[in-house]
C-alpha cells in the first residue's frame, strides 16, 4: 500500500526507535516516500539508508518553524525525547524543555507551516502510572493519566498538548507504546543491561556475578520492529481518523522479569550467578504493567508478530557482535 503522506519528518531519527522507523519506512515505501530526519549531532549517524538529515534542537523555537517552513513535510513522526527515567529525573528541566516544550514547538510549527500534515506523537504507556495500580486489567486508551515521576509527567503534559491542538486543527494521532526493546537498544534499559552484563562475563571482562534489581515485577514487552509498524501504519489511510486519536501499542501478556533474564541466562553457556542489587531497585515499583492494544488492531490493522524469545536471541547475539567489532 502507498503512503498517505510522502514527504516524512521524524524527529529524533538517529535514536534507538527512530533508526529502525527509518528501516521500516525505506522498506515499505522505498521511492516512494522521502524521509528527513533530525538529530542534535551528525556524528557517528547511520546513513546505511536515504535519509535527508538535519541538526536540530527542538526547544529552538525559530529553528524549528525555520525547518518545518523548508521541508514542509506531509507527515512528521515526533520521537525526539528524553526517554531515560533516571536521566529525566536527573535533569528535570532538560527533561521538561525537551519532552513538553520540544513538543510544543514541534506542533505549533507544524499547524503555521504545514497544517494538513498528518502528526505523529510518541507518547508512552508511563503516563497512566498510579492507574496500574488500581487494576489488574490490561488498559485501554480510556485509562487515567497519573504519571509518578518526571518522565511520564513531561510525556502526559505533551500527550494532552497534541490532544488540544488537535481541537485547533493538528492532524494528530497520539501512541502510547508499552515496554519495547530489540537490538541496538542501550544498556540505560533492562533487558540490553542483562545482556550486557551477560556477554561480559562470557568474555571475562567481569566476574560472573549479574546484578539485577526487583526481579518480581511483570512487564507488557514488545518488539521495536513490531512497535514501528503501527508508526508506518499510521503514515497510510486510517478509518474513521479523527484528529488526536490514541493508541495503545501492546501484547496485554505481561512478562515477569525474572523470567526474561532466566531466558537470557539459558542462552549463555557460561554459569553466571545473580544478585539482586538494592540500588537497582525502584521505591514503590509496579508490580505489573500491560496493555489492551484492541484499537490499534482495530483501526490500524496492527498486531504484534515477534516473540519475546526471539528478541531476546537477537539482543544477546547483538550485544556479542558489537563486543568483537
Amino acid at each position: 500500500m502507498k503512503p498517505t503522506h510522502a514527504r516524512v519528518l521524524v524527529t529524533g531519527g538517529n535514536g534507538f526507535v527512530g533508526t529502525w522507523l527509518r528501516r521500516a519506512l525505506h522498506h515499505s515505501f522505498g521511492s516512494e516516500c522521502e524521509v528527513f530526519a533530525t538529530t542534535l549531532s551528525s556524528n557517528n549517524l547511520n546513513l546505511s539508508h536515504s535519509t535527508k538529515w538535519r541538526n536540530l534542537d527542538l526547544r529552538n523555537k525559530r529553528d524549528t518553524q525555520e525547518l518545518i517552513a523548508e521541508i514542509r513535510p506531509s507527515a512528521v513522526v515526533h520521537l525526539a525525547a528524553v526517554t531515560s527515567l533516571s536521566e529525566a529525573n536527573q535533569n528535570t528541566d532538560t527533561a521538561w524543555d525537551i519532552n513538553f516544550g520540544g513538543t510544543m514547538n514541534l506542533a505549533t510549527a507544524v499547524l503555521l507551516h504545514a497544517p494538513e500534515a498528518r502528526f505523529v506523537f510518541v507518547s508512552t504507556s508511563a503516563v497512566y502510572g498510579g492507574t496500574f495500580k488500581v487494576t489488574t486489567a490490561p488498559l485501554d486508551e480510556s485509562a487515567c493519566l497519573d504519571p509518578e515521576n518526571t518522565y511520564a509527567c513531561s510525556k502526559a503534559a505533551a500527550d494532552l498538548l497534541v490532544g488540544q491542538l488537535a481541537h485547533q486543527g493538528l492532524q494528530a494521532i497520539r501512541f502510547r507504546p508499552f515496554n519495547h526493546t530489540g537490538p541496538g537498544q542501550d544498556a540505560r534499559f533492562v533487558i540490553p543491561a542483562f545482556a550486557s552484563q551477560i556477554v561480559k562475563i562470557e568474555q571475562a571482562q567481569k566476574d560472573n556475578l549479574l546484578r539485577v534489581g526487583n526481579l518480581e515485577v511483570y512487564r507488557d514487552f514488545l518488539d521495536v520492529r513490531d512497535i514501528v509498524q503501527a508508526y508506518v501504519a499510521a503514515l497510510k489511510d486510517v478509518p474513521d481518523f479523527t484528529p488526536g486519536m490514541i493508541f495503545n501499542l501492546a501484547s496485554g501478556q505481561p512478562v515477569k522479569i525474572g523470567d526474561i533474564l532466566s531466558a537470557l541466562l539459558a542462552l549463555s553457556s557460561t554459569k553466571i550467578q545473580v544478585e539482586v542489587d538494592p540500588s537497582k531497585i525502584r521505591k514503590d515499583d509496579i508490580l505489573s504493567i500491560s496493555g489492551n492494544a484492541d484499537k490499534a488492531r482495530k483501526f490500524l490493522h496492527w498486531e504484534p508478530q515477534i516473540p519475546l524469545s526471539q528478541t531476546l536471541i537477537e539482543i544477546l547475539e547483538a550485544r556479542r557482535k558489537a563486543a568483537v567489532d
